[in-house]
Protein backbone atom coordinates (compact mmCIF):
# COMPACT_ATOMS: atom_id res chain seq x y z
CA UNK A 1 0.00 0.00 0.00
CA UNK A 2 2.80 2.44 0.83
CA UNK A 3 4.42 1.83 -2.55
CA UNK A 4 1.12 2.57 -4.28
CA UNK A 5 0.79 5.81 -2.32
CA UNK A 6 4.31 6.86 -3.33
CA UNK A 7 3.57 6.10 -6.98
CA UNK A 8 0.32 8.04 -6.68
CA UNK A 9 2.16 11.05 -5.27
CA UNK A 10 4.86 10.80 -7.95
CA UNK A 11 2.33 10.67 -10.78
CA UNK A 12 0.31 13.46 -9.18
CA UNK A 13 3.42 15.66 -9.05
CA UNK A 14 4.15 14.70 -12.65
CA UNK A 15 0.89 16.46 -13.58
CA UNK A 16 -1.15 13.48 -14.75
CA UNK A 17 -4.95 13.50 -14.37
CA UNK A 18 -5.93 12.46 -10.85
CA UNK A 19 -8.91 10.46 -12.12
CA UNK A 20 -6.64 8.31 -14.29
CA UNK A 21 -4.25 7.76 -11.38
CA UNK A 22 -7.11 6.79 -9.06
CA UNK A 23 -8.35 4.33 -11.68
CA UNK A 24 -4.94 2.64 -11.83
CA UNK A 25 -4.74 2.71 -8.04
CA UNK A 26 -8.04 0.84 -7.74
CA UNK A 27 -6.98 -1.65 -10.41
CA UNK A 28 -3.70 -2.26 -8.60
CA UNK A 29 -5.58 -2.76 -5.32
CA UNK A 30 -7.60 -5.55 -6.92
Amino acid sequence: PNMVDQSFEALKLAGLPIQHIRREKYVSSR
